[in-house]
Order: C-alpha cells, then structure tokens, then sequence
C-alpha cells in the first residue's frame, strides 16, 4: 500500500533532479518510510533499493526488460549459440549503461568492477589454452562471460536505479512466463525427451535452471517492490511444476532450499511450495509409484554414493588432474579428460577447474562485494542456484546474472536503509 500525501501539505521536492509534485511516493517503498509490511512480501523485506532517489523507469524500457526475462526459457536455435533474447539484451544493457541511471548505480558497477577481474582471468587461461590446442571452444566460452559480464551491469544498473519499479517489471514478467509455461506444458505435451519435459529449450535441465532462477527472481524483486501476496507463491507453484516434470533432481532439490529460506518467516509458505508435487503428480495422470522415471531418477540417488557424484558430475578429472586447479584448464576441449567430450556438471568444480586458484579468488571476491551489507535475506535467496550449481554448470546463463544483478541492487539498497556505505570496496 502506498500512502498519500495529506491534503495541503507541502511536497518533498526529494533529491536533484525530481521535479516538485512529481508522483515520488508511487516508487517508495513503504518500509523505508517505516509502514507495515506489504502483502507481498514474502520474506519481509525492508525495502531494497534506496526508492526515494530511484529514477522514473521509461515505458518503453520496462516493457523491453520485461520481454527479455519473460522469454528467457526460450531457445529458438542450438545451445551454445545466440538466442533472440540474447540479442534484445545486447541492445537493452548497453542503453541502460550509456544512460544516466548508471550514475544512480554505484554499487552495481563497483561489483561489476570485480567481476570484471574474473572475466579477465577467464581471457587469459582461454586465450593461452585456445593458443596451445587451437579448439574454438575456449572462444566461445570466453565470449559468454564477456556478455554476461554485460548483462549483469546493465540489469544491475536498471535495478539499482530504478528501483521498485524495475523490481514489479521483474516479478510479473518472471511470474508471468512461468504460469505462461505451465500451461504449455498442458497445451504441447509431446514436448518432451525420453519423458522429461523440456517445452521451449534444449533439454529438460535447462527448462529446470530457468525455472528456478524466474522463481527465484520473483521472490528477490518482492523483497524491494509491493507486489500481490500471491504472486511469489503462484510463481513457486509454476515453478514446482516445472521442475517436477523436468525429473531435474538438482532443481527439486534446489527448491525446496528455497522453501526452506521462506521458512525463515513464512512457515505456511513451505505447504504452498510442496503443492507442485501434487499437481504434478495429477498432471503426468499416472500414479508416483507406477512412474518408472521418477523411480529410476531418484532410486539412482538412494542407491548412489560420493563415487556416483564423482562419475556422473565429470569431477574425476579434478582427480586425475589436480595440477590444473592452480593456473586452469581453460574451459573448453572437454575430449582432453572425457572420451566424450562432455564439460564439468558443476559450476564451482568447473570454475576451479578451469581457471585455477586466480579464477576462484577473482570470483569469490565478487561474491562477497555482491551480498556484502545487506540483511542477509536476500543474499539466502540466492542458496538455491547455488545449490543447483554443484550439480550442474549453470555458470553460462542469462538467468543467473540478472538474479545476481537484481539481489545485489537489493542488497545495496538494504545498506543505505540501515545507513550503512554501500560496498565501500573490495
């Protein structure tokens, strides 16, 4: 809810460059002027992202950023290669950094700053490995981490600057999408591989990661923006269903941390969160304990051990090869250590792997300019990607930079509300 202006009272002209009158309280938000919690807050934020300085949002900008997270579970061409959102978005993150709300974005581009060292140590391990090998493979992965360098600051830019206004564009085109997924999952069943549902991306897991990451972009921009009480959880709900039709085990897993961290003050938001299983178990019309997939997936669990972990997540190289865990291995030239050329299904073992003790302190040290200062909510918000992470090499997709982006926009804005300097440095 956002309070009036009493009737003759004078406006707060608020800082330079807000014309007197102007609609300001319409991008406060209430708990930084101390009012109850809203609605829709499902982890009773403190309102994020310093919203009396926050910069009127173009029409024409939200809708775009809108399109672009709404469409992020859509693959129109082969993974590894560009796809239609990526384009909007190299368009939309420059725009957003040529603009003046880069100048109302101080701790975004202090975090960029530091991610910046280790997409430059990712240049140079790929740049020497693609000299020694002549694979391409290290050109295309350098490539990635460049974009996505630029889309984190330009999301980050637009979250900071923007605000609560962002933070709605945010909630309702990831929540949107993900009802939108639902049901075309009811409209184009035979969208599927070897029963695992993948709609409109390559594979089951990438539908699963994009999922979770729009549910977990949900429940970041409730914490900075009013939204309707049942849009987080519809959006989980969504979500869940999601997952559970993909069989992504990592994924199930990775959401119910995120019900775990709604626990912190929402218990009943965990029964809202199991709902999905229901409704997917009604969905797929079979009864669970006849569903040979879902046995076969999780039995595999049951029944495997650190050895099954090991083999099935590519980590035995790192075994075989601790050598590379100081200078890397570049990322690329997957045949090197498997006969098949598949890549580390771990981001954080991928990482050390691939770019060595420089590439994991440059990262880690980005991770903690991003979360540093904040109430620690939001930053708890980011454990299910990151849970999902250990399993699967997520490292590479939009959707994890502008939640990263959108939580530290949350996060800076969590210290200036406590009066604390946001990210005064490494």
């Amino acid at each position: 809810m956002v309070r009036a202006e009493p009737t003759g009272s004078t406006p707060n002209p608020g800082p330079a460059g807000r014309r007197p009158g102007a609609p300001a309280a319409e991008e406060r938000s209430p708990h930084a002027r101390g009012a109850p919690l809203t609605p829709g807050d499902p982890l009773a934020s403190v309102g994020a992202a310093s919203p009396t300085d926050a910069a009127p949002l173009h029409p024409i900008q939200a809708a775009a950023w809108g399109a672009a997270i709404a469409t992020l579970p859509i693959y129109f061409f082969s993974s590894g290669q560009p796809q239609p959102t990526d384009w909007v978005l190299a368009v939309l993150a420059p725009v957003a950094l040529l603009g003046s709300a880069r100048s109302r974005a101080p701790g975004t581009l202090r975090s960029a700053g530091v991610l910046a060292l280790f997409v430059a140590v990712v240049v140079a391990v790929n740049a020497v490995w693609l000299e020694l090998t002549g694979s391409h493979d290290f050109v295309t992965t350098t490539l990635f981490y460049v974009f996505n360098l630029l889309v984190f600051t330009g999301a980050g830019v637009m979250a900071e600057a923007h605000g609560p206004a962002f933070a709605r564009v945010v909630a309702w085109a990831a929540g949107v999408s993900l009802v939108a997924h639902v049901a075309a999952a009811f409209a184009f069943p035979a969208l599927e591989l070897s029963g695992r549902l993948h709609l409109f991306t390559n594979n089951p897991n990438q539908l699963a990661y994009a999922s979770l990451g729009l549910a977990s972009l949900v429940f970041v921009a409730a914490r900075v923006a009013a939204v309707p009480q049942w849009l987080p959880l519809v959006a989980a709900t969504a979500a869940g269903f999601l997952i559970f039709r993909t069989y992504s085990r990592a994924a199930l897993l990775a959401l119910g941390t995120l019900a775990l961290v709604a626990l912190v003050r929402r218990p009943a938001l965990v029964l809202v969160l199991a709902l999905p299983l229901l409704v997917g178990g009604l969905a797929i019309g079979d009864d669970l304990a006849e569903d040979e997939l879902l046995r076969e997936r999780f039995s595999a669990v049951a029944e495997g051990g650190l050895e099954d972990y090991v083999e099935d997540r590519g980590i035995q190289r790192v075994l075989d090869h601790p050598e590379y865990l100081i200078a890397g291995a570049g990322e690329g030239a997957h045949g090197r250590f498997h006969p098949l050329g598949l890549e580390l299904h771990s981001s954080f073992a991928s990482v050390a792997f691939s770019y060595g003790v420089l590439g994991v302190i440059a990262l880690g040290a980005f991770v903690v300019v991003l979360v540093r200062g904040g109430e620690g909510r939001t930053a708890l918000l980011l454990a299910p990607v990151a849970l999902y992470g250990a399993f699967h090499n997520g490292m590479r997709f939009r959707v994890l930079w502008i939640l990263l982006a959108c939580a530290g926009a949350a996060i800076v804005g969590e210290a200036r509300a406590r009066g604390q300097p946001a990210r005064a440095g490494p």
